[in-house]
C-alpha cells in the first residue's frame, strides 16, 4: 500500500473487538466543536466525561457540559455555529439540539458544513477524534492534484469552502470540509495536505 494511502487510512484508528463485529460502519458526524472553553464531552453510551477538544467531532447521542466558560461548535443539520453558555449542557440530536441546562447564548450561520464519516469507537482513549484525524499525518512525494485539474464536480464542491476560508483563513470547519470533499471524490494526496493544515490550527 503507498504511504498515502496508508495515512490516509489510518486517519481515524477504530479499536473495535474483534468477535461480533462484521464490519467497521461509518456514521455521519452532526457537529464539530471549535471552541471548549474546559468542557466535558459526553460520548453516547459511555459514563466518563472527556475533555473537550477543538476539532473533536460529535456524533448523534453525544453531549456537551459546559463549567464556568461558554463552549461553541458546529451543528451541521441547521448549519449553524452556536455558543453553549456557562454551566450549561446539550445533547445533539440527529436533526435538533436538546438544551439540558443553561443556554444557547449565541448562534449564526455556518459558511460550511461537510464532516468526514467516521467509525464510532468504544475505547475512551480513542474516543477525541478530531485528534485521530490528525494523527500519523506524514509527507508524501507524490503530489496534490492541482484546482484546475480537478473535475468539475469538486471544485463546485469546494466553492462554499473557498468562500467560509476567504471570510476566515483559520475557518477550521471549512478545512475540514474540503479535506472531506477530497476523500469523497478520491483525491487522498490532497486529503493528505489539508490534514496537515488541520493539525497545524488545532490547539
Amino acid at each position: 500500500m503507498k504511504p498515502y494511502l496508508l495515512v490516509i487510512t489510518i486517519l481515524l484508528p477504530a479499536i473495535l473487538p474483534q468477535s461480533g463485529f462484521a464490519a467497521e460502519v461509518k456514521e455521519s458526524p452532526v457537529g464539530l466543536v471549535l471552541s471548549r472553553g474546559g468542557a466535558k464531552l459526553l460520548r453516547a453510551n459511555t459514563e466518563t466525561p472527556l475533555d473537550a477538544r477543538a476539532g473533536d467531532l460529535l456524533f448523534a447521542g453525544d453531549g456537551l457540559r459546559t463549567t464556568d466558560g461558554a463552549a461553541s461548535f458546529l451543528f451541521c443539520p441547521s448549519k449553524t455555529i452556536q455558543t453553549l453558555g456557562a454551566s450549561g449542557e446539550a445533547r445533539f440530536e440527529s436533526k435538533q439540539i436538546r438544551l439540558k441546562a443553561g443556554q444557547i447564548t449565541g448562534e449564526k450561520p455556518a459558511q460550511s458544513c461537510l464532516l468526514p464519516q467516521m467509525v464510532r469507537v468504544a475505547v475512551a482513549s480513542q474516543q477525541h477524534y478530531g485528534v485521530s484525524m490528525t494523527r500519523g499525518v506524514d509527507k508524501t512525494d507524490a503530489p496534490p492534484v492541482p484546482r484546475d485539474k480537478m473535475p468539475p464536480q469538486v471544485v463546485q464542491a469546494l466553492a462554499p469552502v473557498d468562500q467560509a476560508l476567504a471570510a476566515d483563513p483559520k475557518d477550521v470547519s471549512a478545512m475540514i470540509a474540503a479535506a472531506a470533499v477530497y476523500e469523497n471524490n478520491n483525491l487522498p494526496v490532497n486529503a493528505l495536505v489539508q490534514y496537515q493544515t488541520i493539525r497545524v490550527a488545532l490547539p
